[in-house]
């Protein structure tokens, strides 16, 4: 899958890229393909494929640029793209038509059915993980690791996939409560089709979905007609990684498949008179109803692998991709009959939205987006329970929380009719409330935020932001505080060093004790080089994943950190007394960098990053 952490982060935008400019859309295919080959060039993206489909018709199916830059070969309409986590798609529809025979419901629960998944959850005899919940990525899993990204086997079982993975199966919050996107939850449900049917999921998708849609060559498997990838440099060729949990994103496809499946999304699951799922189920994979947003009347969410987007005022529904060196998307207007696709074979994201960008606006170049959903006048004092500061309180990889928590801080306020939200130092954007919950955004048809007081002492926003879970503001100042102090104090120790090294050396220091000095100023360093070999570690993943001089050296160094932040901390301490040797501000200083070591170690071990082992999380 994804070889780099930074990487992953698409998997949970979809399509919802950053760069976008407003420009008028291209009024032909041949205007369309010229602009393009265009982005393609300025970006030095290799290749793509594409297709935009008008109910039954293509409208017009891309093959442009390179395949592989060392053979120079071209893509063709034949060329096969890795698809990442639209995989996930076929996941849903083959558990819907499996709900359509009887045999199976999304309300069955996933412990009673396949126990040897492993899914551990504190919450189980009131509260248990059900199908629909994995499908809609509430179960509350934890996403895969650093290790599944790097393990690649290509004859990896769905069950030993699974089970390879530690700890992404540990339900962290109440099942149904937060949206967060878990590679783990897919095939959890495809291993549940594999206990009903008897059969393996990929034989399963074969038959009962690519033969129906006429998906030709659409696999799960290795094929030779895949195109090469790089990296968003268009150059560092990316190796084809043999995913072990294959459901989730092992997809590969060419165009004409694609279209084909954008085809039955338009026929609202029917295609040339075959129906592959009844439109109720459709319906039901379109909508989210397994958060507190959804039952508390949010129609914007994620599905059975299914996401709405906004863009210039259109509601899609579809999914987007990524995997090593590939980025994709696929998306459909379902009142309008329309949908695209897209693929292209370097990890760039810009290339993408820009991509995606002129493919919507060419596609809805003659439509009209719907009206929408009208906002209200609500008095400012009715809202006074929502203003306030939010934290990230479902990050996607828990490990993550170490900075999320910091630095995805939200600042909420409402006057004058309207509400904004946005970093407290930052922008804000600014919506409008349609109901004393809900809030839309200015050019938006459907709104995208709801506020939800639980009535047990917490308040939720969820929606555009993510997940956020309202704190107190004394709360948020005090880590601000605590975190410039250590900042500040771990910075200046490594500033004031050379000074008196360089001191000592020349034999100008006096007689002050040089361990307090020492300490503190080594816990220091330690702590920049677990930085740096966290950094080392994103750049090449396998560094991490697996027993390593990166991986061993954080492990021990991490512990080192701790152990010598507390004994700076007692010694320094210790040495109140001799304080003046070398002038009281010599010692305070020491002591307050002592004091920042140990509030950072405290920090560090609460988030479980102390004595990690990375090859084993």
């Amino acid at each position: 899958m994804l070889k780099r952490l930074q990487a992953i982060v698409l998997f949970l935008l979809f399509s919802s890229f950053l760069w976008a400019e407003e420009t008028t859309p291209a009024s032909t295919v041949e205007e369309l393909e010229t602009r393009i080959t265009d982005i393609l060039e300025a970006n030095n993206t290799p290749g793509m494929i594409a297709a935009i489909v008008s109910g039954n018709n293509v409208v017009w199916q891309g093959a442009i640029g390179i395949a592989n830059r060392d053979t120079g070969q071209a893509v063709t309409r034949e060329t096969m793209f890795r698809v990442g986590s639209i995989s996930k798609s076929f996941v849903s529809l083959s558990i819907l038509k499996l709900k359509y025979r009887g045999d199976l419901s999304l309300d069955l629960v996933i412990n009673e059915i396949v126990p040897e998944a492993g899914v551990v959850n504190p919450w189980e005899q009131d509260n248990p993980v059900r199908l629909y919940h994995v499908l809609e990525h509430t179960a509350g899993f934890d996403d895969i690791n650093i290790r599944d990204y790097v393990h690649s086997d290509p004859d990896a079982t769905l069950l030993g996939g699974i089970q390879f993975n530690n700890g992404s199966k540990n339900v962290r919050w109440v099942p149904g409560t937060h949206m967060s996107y878990s590679n783990i939850g897919p095939p959890i449900a495809a291993l549940v089709l594999e206990k009903i049917t008897g059969e393996r999921y990929e034989d399963f998708v074969d038959r009962e979905i690519f033969a129906v849609l006429g998906m030709e060559t659409a696999t799960f498997f290795f094929d030779e007609g895949v195109a090469a990838s790089y990296a968003a440099d268009g150059e560092t060729r990316e190796p084809y990684v043999y995913i072990h949990v294959r459901p989730s994103g092992a997809l590969n496809v060419t165009g004409a498949d694609m279209i084909q499946l954008l085809k039955m999304y338009n026929g609202r699951g029917e295609l040339d008179g075959q129906t592959l799922i009844q439109k109720d189920s459709l319906d039901r994979m379109e909508t989210a109803t397994s958060t507190l947003a959804a039952t508390h009347g949010l129609n914007t969410g994620y599905g059975l692998s299914n996401a709405t987007s906004q863009k210039d005022g259109f509601v899609y529904h579809g999914h987007g991709g990524g995997i090593d060196g590939f980025l994709s998307n696929y998306a459909y207007l379902p009142d309008h009959g329309l949908g695209y696709f897209f693929s292209i074979n370097a990890g760039n994201g810009k290339t993408a939205e820009l991509i995606d960008a002129e493919i919507r606006r060419f596609m809805t170049r003659d439509i009209k987006p719907p009206a929408p959903v009208p906002p209200i006048q609500i008095v400012d004092e009715n809202l006074a329970w929502l203003v306030g500061y939010y934290e990230p309180d479902a990050p996607r990889m828990d490990i993550t929380r170490v900075l999320t928590t910091l630095l995805g801080v939200m600042a909420v306020d409402y006057s004058d009719g309207s509400l904004t939200i946005g970093s407290p130092f930052g922008e804000k954007q600014e919506l409008q409330p349609t109901s004393n919950e809900m809030f839309i955004k200015q050019g938006d048809a459907l709104p995208s935020l709801i506020f939800v007081n639980t009535g047990q002492g917490e308040i939720h926003a969820q929606g555009r932001f993510g997940n956020l879970g309202k704190t107190s503001s004394t709360y948020i100042y005090a880590r601000w505080v605590l975190v410039a102090f250590t900042v500040l104090m771990m910075v200046s120790s490594l500033f004031f060093a050379p000074v008196w090294i360089i001191r000592k050396l020349l034999g100008k220091l006096g007689s002050v004790n040089v361990w307090v000095r020492s300490l503190p100023l080594i816990a220091t360093l330690i702590f920049v080089g677990l930085i740096i070999l966290i950094m080392a570690g994103l750049d090449d993943m396998s560094r991490l994943a697996y027993p390593t001089f990166w991986s061993v050296a954080y492990w021990l160094l991490s512990m080192l950190f701790v152990g010598l932040s507390i004994g700076a901390f007692v010694y320094v301490a210790s040495r109140y007394g001799l304080r003046r040797e070398g002038g009281p501000a010599v010692w305070i200083h020491s002591m307050l960098v002592s004091v920042a070591v140990v509030l950072l170690s405290g920090y560090w071990g609460y988030y479980g990053l102390v004595g990690l082992k990375f090859w084993t999380y």
